[in-house]
Formats: structure tokens, sequence, C-alpha cells
């Protein structure tokens, strides 16, 4: 049995429906707690259950759409390298980066670290 907790979300899994109702069941006898029924949706990732067999399919889609929309880069082309290589100014020695473009690009190497482990192996 797994409970994995973010915040104010819990989410249960295991082997035995009898077994999650009962640890639901005591946890809604001391807490006060919504159940939402079978997840669909968590932490950005989309989630449908094969129960027959056995197969849980994971999908960070939605997410990488929303963070491709956040960050501006919907219409953008393939490109070989992701970084333009002619040089420019902000390869010189004194060149500071403003903290507005440093900010954004932590944000957005963040995002893609979120979704490369949300579903990594899989």
């Amino acid at each position: 049995m797994y409970i994995a907790v973010y915040v104010d979300d819990l989410l249960i899994v295991g082997p035995s429906m009898a077994e999650i109702k009962r640890i639901k069941r005591a946890l809604r006898n001391r807490f006060h707690m919504t159940d939402l029924g079978p997840c669909s949706y968590y932490l950005g990732m989309s989630i449908q259950r094969d129960c027959q067999n056995r197969i849980l399919y994971l999908s960070q889609e939605a997410y990488i759409n929303r963070v491709i929309q956040q960050f501006g880069l919907s219409d953008c082309a393939p490109v070989s390298t992701p970084i333009d290589t002619s040089p420019r100014a902000e390869n010189s020695p004194d060149y500071s980066c403003p903290l507005k473009q440093k900010v954004e690009y932590q944000c957005s190497v963040g995002s893609l670290m979120y979704i490369m482990l949300g579903t990594k192996g899989i």
C-alpha cells in the first residue's frame, strides 16, 4: 500500500480495494476529507488504468502543453541546436544577465526537469 502526499492531496494506491477503503475510512474518521474517487489526474499527470490487464498509463501531455504556452514556445520550429551558436555580446566577461531573464530560465529548466522526472523510465 502506498500513500502519496502533496500538500493537502492524498493518493492511495495498492493491490487491495478493501484495504484502500479501510484506510480511507480510518482517515475520514480522523480528518475532514473528500473522496474524489478513482484518480484520473494527479500533479500534472493524466492517469488511465486498465485494471483487467493491470496496466497504468501516465501522460504529461496537458502539463507539457501548458509549459509550452507559459514560456511562449508554441510557435517554435525544430532546430539542430537549442541555442544560437553565433558569437554575441552576452558571451563577454562583463555581461550581466538581467534578473528577470535568470528567473525565467530557472523556471523553464525546472519545468523541463519535472516533466523528465514525472514519467521517468516509462
